[in-house]
């Protein structure tokens, strides 16, 4: 699995739903990343240049951009961006990897 930090900024309309009817997104992100083979791990309002940020695992790129398709075809976002992200023993690895081929 890839860990992945997503952040997603949404438009007006999206902003009025939520004014409207109050309500939480993450169940829906919750059932599309298990239908993934995925997780969310966490999901947080932002006050940033983006409106949230989740931190979600996915078992490939597929994955995650069906992720993504998905969520940008439900209207009310504008866009979804991630970065996959690497535990600090495959970032140690990367750097040995770095320090070998240097030589």
């Amino acid at each position: 699995m890839t860990t992945y930090l997503i952040d997603v900024t949404y438009n007006a309309d999206a902003w009025a739903a939520w004014i409207r009817t109050p309500h939480s997104c993450a169940p829906k992100i919750e059932a599309l990343l298990t239908n993934l083979r995925g997780r969310l791990i966490g999901f947080w309002w932002a006050n940033a240049g983006f409106d949230s940020l989740l931190l979600v695992e996915l078992p490939d790129a597929a994955a995650l951009l069906t992720f993504r398709a998905y969520a940008a075809s439900m209207g009310g976002i504008d866009t979804v961006r991630a970065v996959p992200l690497l535990s600090d023993q495959e970032g140690v690895a990367a750097m040995a990897s770095a320090g070998a081929h240097s030589q």
